[in-house]
């Protein structure tokens, strides 16, 4: 479950969110402009300015009321943006796998990697 309750000023308009998904896979559909990859790159990590609370599976990622904002490297989440020039000859699994090898604990066994990349894509 995701719970989302954010805000994040943008060149022209505010951002904001408040929505519980509780299913497995969720589409952030939208025209260019409404904030789709920024929503993404809020719940990673990577977008500085985004205030108020984000909570994946009961797990505390952002509140900014609190001062908590757990790094992106501690958020254990995916993301692939949507320009293909990073890893334009990798297809996504291996890029996943690649990323995987990076971010989990060194000694993460191939099967545990296996199972972090096969799971989102399944």
């Amino acid at each position: 479950m995701i719970e989302l309750e954010i805000s994040l000023p943008l060149a022209s308009f505010r951002l904001e969110l408040a929505a519980t998904l509780r299913a497995d896979a969720v589409a952030v559909l939208g025209p260019s402009g409404a904030g789709k990859t920024s929503l993404l790159e809020s719940i990673a990590g990577l977008r500085p300015g985004v205030s108020g609370r984000i909570i994946i599976d009961g797990e505390l990622l952002l509140d900014s009321a609190r001062r908590i904002r757990l790094p992106p490297e501690r958020r254990r989440i995916g993301y692939v943006p949507q320009d293909d020039l990073i890893h334009r000859d990798l297809p996504v699994a291996a890029t996943l796998r690649y990323a995987a090898r990076l971010r989990l604990p060194s000694g993460t066994s191939p099967a545990d990697i296996d199972a972090a990349v096969t799971e989102p894509l399944a």
